[in-house]
């Protein structure tokens, strides 16, 4: 197999940080050899740092590919960098992610940036949602403080409902 060696790895990082996200899980074999280097950087990294969501995802990638205890790392890292931005822009980014890694203990990180994505968090609040998830989105479909958000994609709350409801 072709694998990046040490010397080459931040040179590396730095054009997968730029990659489309479909190529990740190509890149994720070919850095399997430095799958806990990879994941200690994306640990590092802070919200505010350029590469931090493209570390965050390449880790998740790794995680498909290595044993369950670097993916769930991966997770925790996403949950953690989507709980400590203020970045609409970074949030935006990673919701995605955590919603393709479908966890359950990434339902409050998502909820907290619910308001202010809106129908863009959807998919993440369908993936990782449960009861608390439910609550809200009924909220703002038929609460008295109905979000803006929800009144114009009803349909899609709504199957977002219908969604973790049947979860």
């Amino acid at each position: 197999g072709v694998f990046v060696r040490e010397g080459a790895l931040d040179d590396v990082l730095a054009l997968v940080s730029e990659a489309p996200r479909r190529d990740l899980d190509a890149w994720a074999i070919a850095l399997y050899t430095a799958r806990d280097e990879v994941l200690s950087r994306a640990e590092a990294s802070t919200p505010d740092d350029p590469r931090a969501v493209g570390l965050c995802a390449l880790s998740l990638a790794l995680g498909r590919v290595s044993p369950t205890p670097l993916a769930e790392r991966a997770v925790a890292r996403a949950e953690a960098l989507l709980d400590a931005t203020r970045s609409e822009e970074v949030a935006a980014a990673l919701i995605p992610l955590l919603a393709d890694a479908a966890r359950p203990t990434s339902e409050a990180a998502v909820l907290r940036w619910l308001p202010t994505l809106g129908a863009e968090a959807l998919p993440a609040v369908v993936a990782c949602g449960g009861a608390a998830s439910a609550e809200v989105l009924l909220a703002a479909l038929v609460g008295g403080s109905r979000a803006s958000w929800a009144m114009a994609s009803p349909s899609a709350v709504g199957e977002a409902l219908y969604g973790n409801a049947a979860a």
